[in-house]
């Protein structure tokens, strides 16, 4: 089984906490001081690295035999990365350039349209500014010939999860002082992110023995890996790192299932999934068009204002990804 649906649902849900964040973020609503509101929702900023950990699982599942066979053509497999990706994304480079216009948008957008800028040691760029993720998503397309070769076996993979670890601390320690850098490095870094990469390379390596896990061990050790990681306070990127990796066994794990048995197999979450990138790039022009109209104004303050302003974000949101890939972008993934 190389098509895991239930990893639909994790990623439906990521870019759902993903746009949470990013509201919360932008107006106070004035919401209940309670964990909920406070700490669970706000933690949506790092499903990014869950979608890393997803993307590197689904490669190695679509290409990692075929690679270590030498059955991929190099030319057709960049070609399918660049229009997977690069099509929505312009189109957004380019709305976003037209209604802020300036030569320092040009130089930001050209970096943008070579999907290189992940390259960047400063990758600073503002116009569509949640784009950072693709710069690093197509690092990792770029090299994943190596990436193939580093989790060769599942010793290697190991050794290079501890060592990737390594130059993660180090990127965010030695490798950020002041002298060396504008700021501290973070997740726009692709070093720094490596490890969620390795981690679904090496969740891969161990597929078949995680797909006879009974699913109710899996659901156990996910929800008590979330309440530890909630409890202790400590949000560590290896913390992160053990709590997606727990999350996404989970959802291997209930792929095996009977779909009538499981509720993360569903139409909605299949469609949201498959509109996921999409949202995630054009959810802020949304949300600004809503705070621009102020139609918020006319909503009391609070949850419901939150909620109101959720609802229209992701409306537009997804009904905007729908329609332009079904007109404009029509069949240019087939």
């Amino acid at each position: 089984m190389n098509r895991f649906e239930s990893l639909d649902c994790l990623r439906a849900l990521a870019v759902i906490g993903i746009v949470i964040c990013h509201i919360l973020g932008n107006i106070d609503f004035g919401l209940p001081e309670n964990f909920f509101f406070q700490t669970f929702l706000p933690f949506g900023a790092d499903y990014v690295f869950l979608f890393m950990m997803l993307s590197a699982f689904s490669m190695c599942c679509a290409y990692y035999q075929k690679f270590k066979d030498r059955q991929v053509d190099l030319n057709t497999f960049y070609k399918r990365r660049y229009l997977r990706i690069w099509p929505f994304f312009a189109l957004m480079v380019l709305i976003d350039v037209a209604l802020g216009f300036s030569k320092e948008s040009l130089i930001e957008a050209f970096a943008d349209l070579t999907l290189f800028f992940g390259f960047l040691p400063n990758p600073d760029i503002h116009v569509i500014g949640v784009g950072w993720f693709l710069g690093l998503i197509f690092a990792f397309y770029a090299i994943f010939p190596f990436f193939v070769f580093l989790i060769d076996n599942k010793i290697r993979a190991w050794i290079v999860l501890v060592l990737s670890i390594a130059m993660t601390i180090f990127a965010s320690s030695y490798f950020s002082r002041p002298e060396l850098v504008v700021r501290a490095v973070g997740k726009w870094s692709f070093l720094y992110c490596m490890p969620m990469f390795v981690g679904g390379g090496l969740i891969y390596l161990y597929i078949d023995k995680i797909k006879k896990i009974p699913v109710l061990w899996a659901l156990s050790i996910a929800v008590l890996a979330t309440v530890l990681f909630f409890a202790l306070d400590s949000y560590h990127f290896v913390a992160k790192m053990l709590l997606f990796a727990s999350w996404l066994i989970f959802a291997i794990a209930d792929s095996v299932r009977p779909a009538q048995w499981t509720l993360m197999r569903n139409k909605f979450f299949a469609f949201l999934s498959g509109v996921s990138m999409e949202v995630y790039l054009c959810h802020m022009m949304f949300f600004r068009a809503i705070e621009k109209t102020h139609v918020l104004d006319f909503v009391p303050s609070g949850i419901l204002r939150f909620l109101v302003c959720l609802v229209l974000t992701l409306a537009g949101a997804i009904a905007f990804s729908v329609l332009v890939k079904k007109t404009i972008f029509r069949g240019i993934h087939r």
